[in-house]
């Protein structure tokens, strides 16, 4: 199922359960309202270029329909960067992906002073333009089936772009890394099951969207499983951060060391002891500031590792299974979406999964090494450190049944997979 039709399908189930607190604009809006709202966009967006489209919009329930909307009506929308060089970045991002309409708000082009370049078209517009009529329609359109409503939106296929991001282009310039439905769902699902996310989850989502942190985790996770999301644009507010957190008991909340340290310093003693799923990402997380968390709130920071090209999560830690200093365990892709190819090779193991659609990496250790492996190949994934040899070769072996080691032939032995495989539970690296 493509991620816009399993939105549809989690707002069918949830109508009357919030969907999005907004807390920029102190609005709240139900699943129901939701789907209406993404629905209109969806219609809205229709009159213009086949393709891509460009989201250009603080994080918010208006950022989180236009994304939606844009799948919907069978745009792919293109995440533009806004913190620093909007006008640049917009710029950039037409002329690399070849489109013209980017879909901004008036006031972040005001707060930034970004002019309105050629193509921007404004959501404040959108949204005066729509007419009882339209909401009518859309509200009608609601209270179809399921079955009847994924019958009048944009269907495609898993492999299709769900989605275009662009890496930091700290060396040159940036670099536009397509991902696909499958490619953010099958991550959803694989790291969400390992620490088990579900549909009484409230997440706090302050990361922005244009990266792939705050796209997937902040964005399609509560979609996805039909959680309330508590969003604010600016994860740079510390003290803000923090009221939200005491106010609205969010169950699941992720960043960066660097944002956890601003709230740590701001917050009061218990801010944030509603979380059970704290996990960290991007950099190292300090040990002072995993006991900073259980000293001052009594929540374990967990802390996991990923890369804009894996949709992201390539390892995590769980509450469960937790050891400080690693990144956790590794997250592979459903078995049957996994096929493994054991060559000699001088002095090295190596093994290749072939992930149907665009992940072709290759895991590369010493023969024996206590070693991080390396992960390369082609988009989505790219460079990056995973699991030691022995983690991975237990990993594989648990998802495709594969015996794996150092020395393995090319025809490596065969066992039995389990009959229905979850993430696996190894050792992690040190």
């Amino acid at each position: 199922m493509l991620l816009h039709q399993q939105f549809v399908s989690a707002a069918k189930k949830h109508a009357g359960k919030t969907a999005i607190i907004d807390k920029t604009t102190g609005k709240n809006v139900t699943y129901s309202r939701a789907l209406i709202g993404a629905l209109i966009l969806s219609s809205k967006f229709s009159k213009y270029d086949k393709g891509f489209i460009g989201i250009m919009i603080p994080t918010s329930a208006g950022c989180a329909l236009a994304t939606v909307g844009a799948l919907m009506s069978g745009r792919i929308p293109v995440m533009i960067n806004y913190s620093t060089g909007a006008e640049a970045n917009a710029r950039y991002a037409q002329k690399k992906c070849k489109f013209k309409t980017i879909i901004t708000s008036k006031s972040l082009l005001e707060k930034i002073n970004c002019p309105v370049i050629d193509g921007m078209v404004l959501i404040e517009d959108i949204m005066a333009g729509v007419t009882t009529g339209d909401k009518l329609k859309a509200a009608l359109k609601t209270k179809l089936p399921v079955s009847l409503i994924l019958n009048i939106i944009h269907k495609g296929d898993e492999n299709d772009t769900a989605a275009i991001l662009f890496t930091s282009g700290s060396e040159k310039d940036p670099k536009a890394v397509p991902l696909t439905h499958r490619n953010i769902a099958s991550n959803i699902q694989n790291f969400g099951g390992y620490v088990k996310i579900n549909e009484y989850d409230i997440i706090l989502s302050n990361l922005v969207f244009y990266h792939v942190f705050g796209l997937t985790v902040n964005l399609w996770v509560p979609l996805y499983y039909g959680m309330t999301m508590v969003t604010y644009a600016n994860p740079l507010d510390f003290q803000t951060i923090c009221k939200i957190a005491r106010e609205e008991r969010p169950t699941i909340m992720v960043g960066t060391p660097s944002f956890f340290w601003g709230y740590l310093h701001k917050s009061e003693p218990g801010d944030f002891k509603s979380l059970r799923l704290m996990v960290a990402g991007a950099d190292k997380c300090p040990d002072a500031l995993r006991e900073g968390y259980k000293k001052k709130h009594g929540v374990t920071l967990l802390e996991g590792y990923g890369a804009t090209e894996t949709s992201p999560v390539i390892s995590v830690n769980s509450v469960e299974f937790n050891r400080p200093g690693s990144t956790g365990e590794g997250m592979l892709p459903r078995s049957q979406d996994v096929a493994w190819r054991i060559p000699r090779a001088r002095g090295r193991g190596s093994r290749r999964v072939e992930h149907p659609g665009r992940a072709v990496p290759t895991v590369v250790a010493p023969r024996g090494s206590q070693q991080a492996g390396r992960v390369r190949g082609s988009a989505p994934w790219s460079a990056g450190w995973v699991e030691r040899f022995e983690t991975t070769a237990l990993l594989c072996t648990r998802a495709t049944g594969l015996v794996i080691s150092p020395a393995s032939a090319a025809s490596p032995a065969r066992i039995p997979p389990s009959p229905s495989p979850s993430p696996a539970r190894g050792p992690t690296a040190s």
